[in-house]
């Protein structure tokens, strides 16, 4: 039956990839929950299980149609959803976990990857029965698990969208917003931002719609459009660009000055900025040196770097 399942999923995709909008790696680990316990599994949880809810995700963010624009198959958006299972109520098949979301943009005229998301949830929590519904709506809550996976799948297309147009991922990330606001009611944590981690998922969304960060927003664009798709033809004038970018950081960080939003960006792009100012004259060099350790002190070890070449 599972194999039946896996034969139309995978038909399925081959079928309408045209209008598939994310090509999403997705692994569900069990190592740190078996680590803990070696026989979490002799309950009513079991393996078997944990495969069908592997599959239904990837079935949930490669099936569906998120937007209304037709993408080609090479054209899906390249992302990884590692989910870690740190724990399991055998009893209400509750599993908690932790989750890497991770989502690149190529960048034009290259065979680079240029990472546009890079975050660790630390309370990717849920309830999963065997074969059980994945029925989602943006603005009304169904299950736990498929408000993550929306939150992420819109928050995903948002910040790639915003690289190629200004401020044009704005639908989906306030789509992402209601996802959330839709989730509070829910009990579980992680989806108020008053009450939440402030380094938590509320929180991205929260800034992202903040007109606060709307030069962050803008500068994605910059940085992408602009600064990386042009490297390699005008190398000084897209370096000079995405300075622009963190001197716009710069400003956001005297008002606001923690900011979970910031911090995932640079831990998408501390090492590509090293790579990219290590090319640069000896005065961009500089200058990137010198701002990259006020606007991103926490790396500077990593940010050292540029000076060795």
């Amino acid at each position: 039956m599972k194999s039946l399942t896996l034969f139309f999923s995978l038909f399925l995709l081959a079928h309408l990839g045209f209008s598939q909008e994310l090509n999403c790696r997705v692994i569900v680990d069990l190592e740190p929950v078996k680590a803990k316990n070696e026989n979490i599994f002799q309950g009513s949880v079991t393996e078997d299980l944990v495969k069908d809810m592997e599959q239904e995700i990837f079935n949930f963010m490669n099936a569906r149609r998120w937007t209304e624009d037709d993408f080609n198959p090479e054209e899906r958006i390249k992302c990884n959803l590692q989910i870690s299972v740190t724990d399991i109520n055998t009893s209400s098949n509750t599993f908690k976990c932790t989750a890497q979301i991770l989502s690149t943009r190529p960048v034009y005229g290259s065979d680079y990857e240029s990472v546009m998301l890079n975050f660790l949830d630390k309370d990717f929590t849920f309830v999963y029965q065997e074969s059980q519904p994945m029925d989602f709506n943006v603005n009304i809550y169904s299950t736990n698990l498929t408000s993550l996976l929306g939150y992420y799948g819109y928050l995903i297309l948002g910040m790639d969208y915003d690289s190629f147009g200004e401020m044009g991922g704005t639908e989906y990330i306030n789509k992402a917003r209601d996802v959330a606001n839709a989730a509070i009611s829910s009990g579980y944590p992680g989806w108020e931002a008053k009450t939440a981690d402030p380094n938590g998922r509320a929180w991205i969304v929260d800034h992202l719609t903040n007109p606060q960060f709307t030069n962050f927003r803008k500068g994605l664009y910059t940085y992408h459009r602009i600064g990386m798709d042009q490297l390699g033809a005008k190398p000084v004038e897209s370096q000079q660009q995405i300075l622009a970018v963190l001197e716009e950081i710069k400003k956001i960080q005297a008002v606001v000055s923690r900011s979970v939003l910031l911090n995932t960006f640079f831990k998408a792009k501390k090492d590509e900025l090293v790579k990219i100012y290590q090319g640069a004259n000896d005065e961009e060099k500089q200058k990137a040196y010198g701002l990259l350790l006020k606007v991103d002190p926490m790396n500077s070890q990593t940010y050292d770097e540029i000076k060795k070449i």
